[in-house]
């Protein structure tokens, strides 16, 4: 689907399929796309995975070679990339930056945990 995932892609696959496994290039444009399709699922019922691709791959070049499958069984799970995404390069960043960082990592996960254990709803969430 490339970079174009839209929540028209989200509402289909959620009536059809009970997760997905999302496998983007290593670049930053890659791992940002990866990012807006995980803040889209919090609120679907799809269980969300991604593949980490090695730097310089891409599905297509790792499907060449044979390894494709092998990345595919250790994938993670959305939470996982997502705390593995704010934490990076976060020894390098300013206070303010960390701060941000930190925040937007508590609100996302509780949102997510709110959602996934249903105890909240969006209305009465204030996430």
């Amino acid at each position: 689907m490339g970079t174009a995932f839209t929540e028209n892609h989200l509402y289909f696959l959620d009536k059809i399929v009970d997760s997905v496994i999302l496998m983007y290039d290593s670049d930053k444009a890659g791992q940002n796309a990866i990012l807006k399709v995980i803040m889209m699922c919090w609120n679907s019922s799809l269980d969300v995975y991604i593949v980490k691709m090695p730097i310089g791959d891409d599905p297509a070049s790792l499907y060449a070679k044979g390894t494709l499958a092998d990345y595919v069984k250790d994938k993670i799970s959305a939470v996982d990339f997502f705390i593995d995404y704010q934490m990076t390069d976060y020894d390098n960043s300013s206070m303010k930056e960390k701060e941000g960082k930190l925040n937007l990592l508590i609100r996302s996960t509780t949102k997510s945990a709110c959602i996934v254990d249903g105890f909240c709803d969006n209305a009465r969430c204030n996430i």
